[in-house]
């Protein structure tokens, strides 16, 4: 373990200047005598194994502190402010490939990005000026004094509207009127509130204007709620205090039955793979445990993680997932609502692998309801130590049975991504693409989007407008 006492006004920490060594465990602290406030940390180059090795970073001088960031892969240019003024930084690798490692420059007094030249710096957190705001005054927002006329903060493509969003001329859309309708655009969507941040939770879609959010793993000292609603009309994040709240948990699904959404499997514990089913009432806010953990390796219905689920009519199917019996599940369990009953569903079709992290939409087709599968984390083979899919699987099931077969290979092989259908599209958003057997330099995450047209069986990648946030 190091100790770190600022000297001058800006410092440099590094791993050292050759490749790190496997099984790597390094510690520093960093502390300040004068105590000028916050602390900005910058990575310059960080080059690890992706998903294996990482540098963490806490707001404090111990690993019980606040966690603010955990890195991995390919990374350059991000910065972190800690508000104490002090930071532990720990760096672990693991036995396989020994990357560059990673050099950090750290001061005190700045703040992220210099507010982008839009703010004031206090105490490393940036004052706006008027017009901008974000936590690095970098989005221009319509104010008072703009509204009803052509502004900047609209791209000069639209007006500032009572309420101080933009309404954009008829050729132009997105949140600043910056692109052409006939051009797609992803953006960060300014919102009030705070769900806290988390990855590998579940959303779900009620009553069409309201995000259900669910679970996830999150960084320890963070108090997260476990539910958290977004409204979709308002912009707004609001934390829903439930009743007998289960404990916190990731990899899971939802799925949502009248007035009631039921919750299956995931990680608890941080490292207890669970059958538990959960349902949650949604007028009374109360959760009631359906089945209990059964930790037997015969259990109906087996424990499961990165699964997905669907529902058709009153039964919930769940496909594959990691079970910690058998590796990467490749059968379907069914949980029937009406009569509290698990099965295991009969399959038709080709040989299918089991996988992990794989997204699902659904259609109906010829009053059938028409199931896909796409990508996920497969079964090693022939010394490989992982592969990803890019494969697209289709499934009908009815009350009796499923029948499956393989269509058309998607652009890129990715696992935990996600996947939504819009206007008879498949659309694929990022993902992981990391492949164990490489040890070239390569990006963790994906920023590709790709199609598939259910109408015309074809795939596609698009390449997106203003998508610079894919690969945080």
């Amino acid at each position: 373990m190091y100790y770190l006492r600022l000297t001058d006004e800006n410092e440099l920490l590094t791993d050292g200047p050759r490749n790190y060594s496997s099984s790597s465990r390094c510690m520093w602290i960093i502390k300040d005598e004068k105590k000028r406030g916050a602390l900005l940390l910058r990575i310059d180059s960080l080059v690890t194994e992706c998903s294996w090795d990482h540098l963490y970073i806490y707001d404090g001088t111990g690993t019980r502190s606040h966690q603010l960031a955990a890195f991995s892969g390919v990374i350059s240019g991000r910065e972190v402010s800690i508000r104490s003024g002090k930071a532990l930084v720990y760096f672990f690798s693991d036995l396989a490939f020994n990357m560059s490692g990673f050099n950090i420059t750290f001061a005190y007094g700045k703040c992220l990005n210099n507010c982008t030249s839009n703010g004031k710096c206090t105490e490393g957190i940036c004052e706006c000026y008027e017009g901008y705001t974000g936590a690095l005054c970098d989005t221009l927002i319509c104010t008072d004094k703009d509204r009803n006329k052509t502004s900047k903060a609209c791209g000069m493509a639209g007006i500032c509207s009572a309420d101080n969003r933009c309404s954009c001329n008829m050729h132009f859309h997105g949140d600043r009127c910056q692109a052409l309708t006939t051009q797609s655009v992803f953006e960060t969507v300014l919102t009030s509130g705070d769900f806290g941040a988390r990855a590998s939770h579940t959303a779900i879609l009620v009553n069409d204007t309201k995000i259900w959010v669910i679970g996830g793993a999150h960084f320890t000292g963070v108090n997260n709620s476990f539910v958290a609603v977004y409204d979709i009309t308002k912009s707004s994040w609001h934390k829903i205090p439930t009743r007998n709240t289960p404990r916190s948990r990731y990899d899971h699904t939802v799925v949502r039955y009248k007035s009631t959404i039921y919750m299956f499997g995931g990680v608890i514990d941080e490292r207890i793979v669970t059958n538990e089913l959960w349902s949650l009432d949604l007028a009374t806010l109360e959760w009631t445990l359906e089945n209990n953990n059964n930790n037997a390796s015969n259990a109906v219905p087996g424990a499961v993680a990165g699964h997905a689920a669907h529902l058709i009519g009153d039964e919930m199917f769940v496909f594959y997932g990691h079970s910690p019996y058998f590796g990467y599940m490749y059968s379907i369990q069914k949980y029937k609502i009406s009569t509290k009953r698990w099965s295991i569903v009969p399959d038709r079709g080709p040989h299918v692998q089991g996988r992990f992290g794989h997204s699902l939409v659904a259609y109906v087709h010829e009053k059938k309801e028409v199931i896909l599968i796409y990508g996920g984390y497969l079964l090693p083979y022939e010394g490989f130590l992982s592969r990803v899919s890019s494969t697209l699987i289709e499934y009908v099931c009815d009350n009796r049975e499923c029948s499956h077969r393989t269509l058309s290979s998607g652009h890129t092989p990715v696992f935990r991504h996600s996947a939504s259908l819009i206007n008879d599209l498949m659309i694929i958003v990022g993902g992981n693409v990391h492949n164990e057997s490489s040890s070239r330099i390569q990006e963790c995450y994906s920023s590709d989007i790709q199609a598939y047209d259910i109408g015309l069986f074809v795939s596609s990648l698009f390449i997106a407008q203003n998508c610079p946030y894919f690969n945080l």
